[in-house]
């Protein structure tokens, strides 16, 4: 039986493909094709959700997003969401709320590493790190987040994962 992590995978991979999707993907594309409302919301104002960077709403089919995030944390965000979306992670409230605390390596339950994992996968899918690695004698961290249109410490932890080694630029 496939844990959480694989199945995380399993879907960013099959919504990659069934969606034709390519990189940097357009998630307000794929939202759309979902049938998924995207807002950016000032989550500070919003009692309960104070601490929180993005959530759903399961029964109208909508992803709110803080309005204060940096272009590539919304983006990751907002696929972070989806994931949640899609994996059918929500509560007794029909609701699922990501609060910033949830971000901290051992804190996170496996419903929000399932998130990330599912992120992670389709905004950098495995198989275009490994292509893009391949087609550079010197590859750098610079060419995969300008490829990609992700943060530096999102990439970082990518390029880890599949063991790609990146050259520094001086």
């Amino acid at each position: 039986m496939n844990d959480f992590r694989e199945l995380a995978k399993e879907k960013a991979r099959e919504v990659f493909e069934q969606y034709n999707l390519s990189v940097p993907v357009d998630l307000l594309k794929l939202t759309q094709n979902l049938n998924i409302s995207v807002s950016e919301v000032a989550f500070e104002r919003i009692d309960g959700l104070k601490n929180c960077d993005g959530c759903i709403f399961y029964k109208e089919n909508a992803i709110f997003v803080d309005v204060e995030l940096s272009p590539t944390r919304l983006k990751f965000t907002l696929a972070n969401e989806l994931g949640h979306y899609l994996l059918r992670h929500q509560t007794q409230e029909g609701m699922y709320a990501d609060k910033k605390a949830s971000y901290r390596g051992k804190d996170k339950n496996n419903e929000e590493r399932a998130a990330d994992i599912f992120a992670a996968e389709l905004l950098m899918p495995e198989h275009e790190m490994r292509k893009l690695h391949s087609e550079y004698v010197y590859p750098t961290l610079e060419i995969f987040v300008k490829h990609f249109l992700v943060s530096v410490e999102a990439m970082r932890i990518r390029l880890k994962e599949f063991n790609l080694e990146v050259y520094r630029v001086k």
